[in-house]
């Protein structure tokens, strides 16, 4: 039977290996890019009400409708655009959507990058650790 410092002994091991620290810095760098999104997203105080304007219709590599809307919003009584990611959502023009804004600064919009970014680490990360179980 196996003792405690052996089976640390094979985990220590099995961690050291290149592969393994790979995919854990890749997780590490997600989690990095999520704080910064947290830190980020203090700049966007405000939650405002953007009326769809007009909407872009594309197809996707399988034939499926992306949308993408084209925006309105107002703040003192100067009206400001944007436009969402595009998504397989239907979006008809007048939905009304809610867009998070810098009270200081109306024209900007959080477009949350950061937490994007993070999922691709996350998903390349994961997928690496996972692979490493199969790799000798």
């Amino acid at each position: 039977m196996e003792t405690s410092n052996e089976r640390l002994s094979k985990i220590i091991k099995y961690i050291k290996r290149p592969f393994v620290l790979f995919s854990l810095s890749l997780i590490l760098l997600g989690f990095i890019f999520l704080i910064i999104q947290k830190v980020d997203n203090r700049k966007y105080d405000k939650e405002v009400t953007a009326v769809v304007t007009s909407v872009s219709v594309s197809k996707d590599k399988d034939g499926d409708n992306k949308y993408q809307a084209h925006c309105e919003y107002q703040i003192n009584g100067k009206t400001y655009n944007y436009e969402t990611d595009t998504t397989s959502k239907r979006i008809s023009e007048g939905d009304k959507i809610k867009v998070h804004i810098n009270s200081d600064n109306p024209e900007k919009t959080n477009k949350i990058w950061y937490k994007k970014i993070a999922a691709v680490f996350f998903f390349f990360g994961g997928a690496l650790f996972l692979g490493s179980f199969y790799h000798e």
